[in-house]
């Protein structure tokens, strides 16, 4: 887990490793956000066709099957594959002492990212998708996304490299072992779903793996990058124990990779049996993540409301625990023979990016964007705890409706003699009150967004007409990883 850093000078401040860093990672955030607000955007309109087929149009890119894809395609590369990138590369910077290298790269490899989710969603939209869980966008545009992510790899790898400080903090293990996993990861999806597909049952092998390990190798890179990091600084508190850390990050490396085949797929009996097994097994990893952000805050939860980016931070850490409990319950062979085709199965995708990423991605834009933009503390006012809340609020609601409506459609569907449809209509409840919480989640994300973009903005104008930098970040709250 270590890499020997280069010879350099002595560690810079904090101010001066954000003016270096402030341009490439504020834009990169800016786009993510901007992204954020188009993907719910889209997800709730394709909900709506869900419920109410027709009534928003009936044109062939306006459908459920191309809107649902598509909104997933936007806010998992475009929201939380870009926000964790950038996140990740400001962290190696701030935590090596060192400015980010190679900024050219990084806003080279943005601007080819950002086409490449373009093109991908206009593909899906006009009806060349793959049909692939996660990777629906067609060759043009993984490509170019593929090509964008190598420039931002070796931005992140050059920042490791020339860091001042030898240590290796958890944030920095997470942030560079995610940006490998996901180079690798996609390279194997150009490979094996376009270059050079496997023919028969190799197919759903390949798509079923990718899709998984894009859930739990990268999201969770991504993301606990970020749990590690700013739990801490919101808290005032150093990390409990690095030894914990460890373990759920080779955990999550050795077991995560096996996991996401269940016993409904065509595919030979042994992997859904060994998927079940490293499923169970992530629980380890669960348990060490709750365990020492219990002790990292002492357990005091009193006061969280205060600061709505540590809330953020937290919850998302909460969700991550939900969803790895929920993929071992339901990867149980007698269970899966009773949720198998129900939504309790199928919320697993957005259940990672909306109740787990999203929340622990704005919790550090919260933290990051002010310190970039205008050189502010963390965000606590009204409107940022407004948005913690609808975030938070709307994630619990869509977890809930998702349960619902899932065990509704199992007890209808575990006897034979209901009609398919019975299952639908019994479905409908919940599946409205995941709606609800969907629009909640919306209304969040895009005043989320939108503050994100007004203040890099803002930023942006202000250099312009003064030349000037913003004003020092006060280093009270640092303390080490």
């Amino acid at each position: 887990m270590s890499v020997a850093p280069s010879a350099s000078p002595s560690p810079r401040s904090a101010a001066e490793v954000d003016a270096v860093s402030r341009w490439p990672v504020l834009w990169l955030l800016a786009k993510a956000a901007g992204w954020l607000a188009l993907g719910l955007v889209l997800m709730a309109w394709a909900w709506g066709q869900l419920l109410f087929p027709g009534a928003l149009g009936t044109s062939a890119w306006n459908s459920y099957g191309r809107l649902w894809p598509a909104a997933q395609h936007v806010l998992f590369y475009g929201f939380a594959t870009q926000a964790g990138l950038a996140l990740g590369l400001w962290m190696l910077a701030r935590l090596g002492g060192v400015g980010l290298q190679q900024r050219w790269l990084t806003c080279l490899g943005g601007a080819l990212w950002n086409l490449g989710v373009i093109l991908g969603t206009v593909g899906i939209l006009a009806g060349d998708a793959t049909g692939y869980p996660l990777w629906g966008a067609p060759i043009y545009g993984s490509g170019v996304m593929w090509a964008g992510l190598a420039a931002l790899g070796v931005s992140a790898w050059f920042t490791l490299q020339q860091r001042a400080r030898p240590a290796v903090y958890p944030a920095q293990w997470w942030a560079m072992a995610g940006v490998f996993w996901l180079f690798w990861l996609m390279t194997v999806g150009l490979v094996l779903l376009h270059c050079a597909p496997p023919r028969g049952v190799m197919q759903v092998v390949a798509g079923t793996w990718l899709a998984n390990n894009l859930l739990v190798l990268w999201l969770s890179a991504a993301g606990l990058a970020a749990v590690f990091y700013f739990v801490p600084r919101y808290s005032g508190r150093p990390l409990h124990s690095v030894a914990m850390s460890k373990t759920v990050f080779w955990v999550v490396a050795v077991f995560g990779t096996a996991g996401g085949f269940h016993f409904g797929l065509p595919v030979p009996r042994w992997l859904p049996a060994v998927s079940a097994v490293a499923d169970l097994l992530m629980l380890v990893a669960a348990l060490a993540l709750a365990l020492n952000l219990h002790q990292t805050l002492g357990g005091q939860y009193r006061g969280l409301w205060r600061q709505p980016g540590l809330g953020l931070s937290l919850f998302g850490a909460l969700m991550w625990v939900v969803a790895v409990v929920w993929q071992a319950a339901v990867s149980r062979p007698a269970l899966q023979e009773v949720v198998n085709l129900t939504f309790l199965t199928a919320a697993r995708p957005t259940l990672w990016m909306l109740g787990f990423a999203l929340p622990v991605l704005a919790g550090g834009f919260m933290y990051v964007v002010p310190r970039l933009a205008c050189g502010g503390e963390a965000c606590t006012c009204t409107l940022s705890r407004g948005m913690a809340g609808c975030l938070m609020a709307g994630a619990v609601l869509w977890a809930l409706g998702l349960l619902w409506a899932g065990n509704a459609q199992a007890g209808v569907l575990a006897d034979w003699r209901q009609p398919f449809m019975t299952a639908v209509t019994a479905a409908l409840p919940g599946l409205k009150l995941a709606g609800l919480g969907l629009l909640i989640m919306t209304v969040g994300g895009t005043a989320l967004a939108g503050a994100v973009i007004y203040q890099g903005s803002r930023a942006m104008f202000q250099a312009v007409r003064t030349s000037c930098c913003p004003a020092p970040t006060s280093p009270a709250r640092e303390v080490a990883a």
